[in-house]
């Protein structure tokens, strides 16, 4: 993930095998709220994961920017997956 210069963060890249892309997030997604909490930097991802323990379950809040043939569409949906934790002390989706 990165920070951008929005109030959001970018999924950069998908654990393979992961929950992640398995509950339907892409690269290029942005990260709105986890568990009802605003992300908008890396400092507030690592608080809020702070709180999360392995086999909880995590509700994340994402918008999708996709471009068509009628211009540019955002979605907005949510998603929930199961944490797992990576050593050391890494979380992964």
């Amino acid at each position: 993930m990165r920070e951008s210069a929005y109030p959001v963060l970018i999924v950069t890249a998908l654990e393979q095998g992961g929950v992640a892309p398995q509950a339907g997030l892409k690269t290029g997604d942005l990260i709105l709220q986890i568990d009802n909490t605003t992300v908008r930097n890396l400092t507030e991802l690592a608080v809020v994961m702070e709180k999360i323990s392995e086999g909880d379950i995590v509700d994340f809040l994402i918008m999708r920017i996709t471009v068509g043939v009628f211009g540019q569409v955002q979605q907005r949906f949510s998603v929930q997956m199961k944490a797992q934790l990576k050593q050391p002390r890494r979380h992964i989706f």
